[in-house]
């Protein structure tokens, strides 16, 4: 930790420097000044991280002297020495955060007492500090964990340029069952495709607790903007380089504390992957822009009963074959993914029902198994 004294008295200057070296060996004495104008000009050279001054200095008082420097945005602990007790010079040092009000003559206790207290003090700020990273910061607000608050507002502003109540764009990356296999590239993707747009800052979170990426899109104002890019950019690059399942979601949040609100309502919008297809950045104006092309969804009964006669004949074969044709179907329909879900729920059990029937499959749990197995076409083999 860097420090200047501020002090006019050559005797209590030098008093001041054995009682700092015996405090913490990490306080560095950096510099020396005997008033306030060659204070302030040292301070906003070096910019420590302590001042220990005197009120009364010649040249600029040691208040103006602290108040021009507040003003310039310097931002560093302060101990001020008085020789009067002026309450109008206590007020003041109040008002500029004074972090040490010590009269004269000094007492070594007291201000060894007040130094330990602020080396203390900067211990915890750095350490919490520290802990405040723009990765720590988002997943906290994607699980709740922030409230409006002028300290938390304080750090992230000073030390990012932003607050937890700004706004911000979600990224979502969804791979199905292929999360840990695609992970590394898609990050290694993102990270090549987004670390030279300066229109806005992105942090990437792949977190495996809900098996998906997020990129959260910060401290910009043109979100549509943003938007834009992913879907002309990101959007085709990822389902290029990807196999598998590639699903990808934006969606705008007014407050970024407010994440973990919407993340729980991100599936609601993923599951239009099923009618807007692959390669589509699904988000919700671009679905209440498309809204009224949808269309109904007329039920394939033919083709539920030739499966049906496929059960009851056996032939797996030719069932597989009928739910080709059902997810075919389905593929080409643009409705409502609910109904498209209602139609090929409906369709399998109506089939399970029959297999049930026909070769007496009890157990409930065996059922569900079933139709996870037909609609992937693992179907086991018909018992004999």
């Amino acid at each position: 930790m860097r420090a200047v004294i501020i002090e006019k008295d050559e005797k209590i200057l030098q008093q001041i420097q054995s009682i700092l070296q015996k405090v913490d060996s990490g306080y560095e004495l950096v510099g020396t000044a005997v008033n306030g104008q060659s204070g302030y000009e040292l301070i906003s050279a070096l910019r420590p991280n302590l001042v220990i001054m005197d009120i009364e200095l010649p040249r600029m008082n040691g208040m103006s002297m602290l108040k021009k420097l507040r003003a310039e945005a310097f931002d560093f602990k302060v101990v001020v020495l008085s020789g009067t007790e002026n309450f109008q010079y206590a007020k003041q040092a109040i008002e500029l955060s004074v972090d040490g009000y010590i009269m004269k003559p000094i007492r070594p206790l007291e201000l060894k007492r007040a130094l330990m207290q602020i080396c203390e003090k900067m211990r915890n700020e750095y350490w919490l500090n520290a802990s405040f990273t723009v990765e720590n910061l988002l997943i906290g607000c994607m699980n709740g964990q922030y409230q409006p608050e002028n300290k938390l507002n304080e750090i992230t502003v000073r030390n990012y340029g932003f607050t937890v109540e700004d706004s911000c764009g979600m990224f979502i990356l969804w791979f199905g069952e292929d999360f840990e296999k695609n992970k590394a590239e898609a990050v290694h993707l993102l990270k090549r495709s987004l670390q030279k747009e300066n229109k806005f800052r992105v942090c990437i979170l792949p977190l495996e607790v809900w098996q998906e990426i997020f990129v959260i899109v910060y401290q910009t104002a043109e979100f549509e903007m943003a938007e834009q890019y992913f879907q002309e950019n990101i959007v085709p690059m990822l389902c290029s380089n990807l196999n598998g399942d590639v699903v990808c979601v934006w969606k705008r949040i007014d407050h970024m504390m407010d994440l973990w609100q919407y993340r729980t309502k991100i599936p609601l919008l993923r599951q239009w992957n099923l009618t807007l297809g692959r390669g589509v950045l699904i988000s919700e104006k671009g679905i209440a822009g498309r809204e009224l092309e949808l269309l109904p969804l007329k039920y394939p009964a033919e083709l539920e009963l030739r499966a049906r006669d496929c059960t009851l004949a056996g032939r797996k074969k030719e069932l597989e074959k009928c739910f080709e044709e059902l997810c075919e179907m389905l593929e080409g329909q643009f409705c409502f993914p609910e109904t498209l879900k209602d139609c090929l729920i409906r369709f399998s059990l109506n089939i399970v029902n029959m297999y049930k029937i026909q070769w007496e499959l009890g157990a409930e749990i065996q059922v569900l198994i079933l139709i996870l197995e037909i609609s992937t076409g693992t179907m086991r083999p018909f018992p004999e």
